[in-house]
């Protein structure tokens, strides 16, 4: 299955089907990972203020990965859609186009 995740609160339900789907409780997805049940709670409930280590390492011990996937703006060319991905990136999509604002402020306009 795929998931499209754009917010915390989508992230929260996928995590839970993901679990629930592999028929787990909390406590035992959290031995897979190595946190407490408590804990895995907590990453259910809040996975916006998780950090993306714990929420990797969980989901891909669910039996899932994390896709990113960019859509670019229809400006670009077709050189450039055809532009070979960076240096180790096993990737179709090729780079993001630079941008003058950091990650950190582009992901808080999107969460």
């Amino acid at each position: 299955m795929h998931y499209r995740v754009d917010t915390p609160s989508q992230l929260a339900v996928v995590l839970r089907s993901l679990r629930k789907a592999q028929h787990l409780n909390q406590a035992e997805a959290g031995l897979l990972i190595g946190v407490s049940q408590r804990r895995l709670a907590a990453i259910e409930a809040s996975p916006g203020s998780t950090s993306f280590d714990q929420i990797t390492c969980l989901v891909v011990a669910l039996g899932g990965h994390v896709d990113f996937f960019y859509k670019r703006n229809d400006t670009t060319s077709a050189v450039e859609e055809d532009a070979a991905p960076p240096h180790g990136v096993s990737s179709s999509l090729p780079p993001a186009p630079p941008s003058s604002r950091s990650a950190r402020s582009i992901a808080q306009d999107t969460w």
